[in-house]
């Protein structure tokens, strides 16, 4: 099990036998790593490596904790949120910056540098496609040879919390604009349906979720 914490430490757990007095099996600390020097906002693990990301830096590590890759300089490289892997070597970083950057893991280089019209604050990679959920509610599928979006959808009122992909199918949670009356002003809640969609063939809604309290992550 990989985490990450406000100290920026990156750490792989595993259960270690015997198991303790109480019954419960005991986590061993495999590797720790501090990655960041701020908190890991998002981290995502495949079979070569971690992929992690703080407000200002990227940084990949091998699942041996040896940094193999870091990006942490530039105006590119602020207000960072969201990181995904995609096909082969890539992987996508974004966040409130309004940009979107596919970034090369065998060369440690920043490949392409695309300007968003909002905010990113989840995403999900594959071969073909990348799914941005927006700090406007909005769900963008971009083709990851040009970055240019190929459908948009109004996931939510508010803001995408997350969201996840598998094959053609989208599922998405987040806040919806409410009428705050203690305030009298328009604010956020969370939104207690979980949205499905097909973003490939018939690009429309398949169903709502209803959960009984609002899900933050998927």
């Amino acid at each position: 099990i990989w985490t990450a914490d406000a100290m920026g430490y990156i750490t792989a757990l595993a259960t270690a036998q015997p198991e303790d007095y109480e019954g419960t099996a005991v986590p061993e600390c495999l590797v720790s790593v501090r990655g960041h020097r701020t908190s890991v906002l998002s981290m995502c693990t495949n079979g070569h490596g971690v992929l992690s990301v703080s407000d200002t830096r990227v940084a990949f590590h091998t699942r041996g904790g040896l940094l193999k890759h870091e990006w942490s300089t530039g105006p590119k490289l602020t207000q960072l949120r969201a990181c995904c892997f995609g096909d082969r070597d890539m992987c996508y970083v974004s966040g409130d910056n309004n940009r979107l950057l596919q970034l090369s893991l065998s060369k440690g280089q920043l490949l392409r540098d695309q300007t968003l019209e909002s905010g990113v604050s989840c995403m999900h990679a594959d071969r073909s496609t990348v799914v941005c959920g927006g700090s406007d509610g909005k769900l963008v599928v971009r083709d990851t040879r040009t970055m240019k979006p190929t459908l948009t959808l109004q996931a939510h009122t508010h803001s995408v919390l997350d969201l996840d992909m598998k094959a053609n199918t989208v599922v998405t949670c987040g806040y919806q604009r409410r009428f705050d009356r203690s305030t009298q002003q328009m604010g956020a809640a969370e939104d207690h349906l979980i949205n499905v969609y097909d973003v490939r063939h018939t690009r429309r809604q398949l169903s709502q979720i209803p959960v009984a309290t609002g899900p933050y992550k998927l």
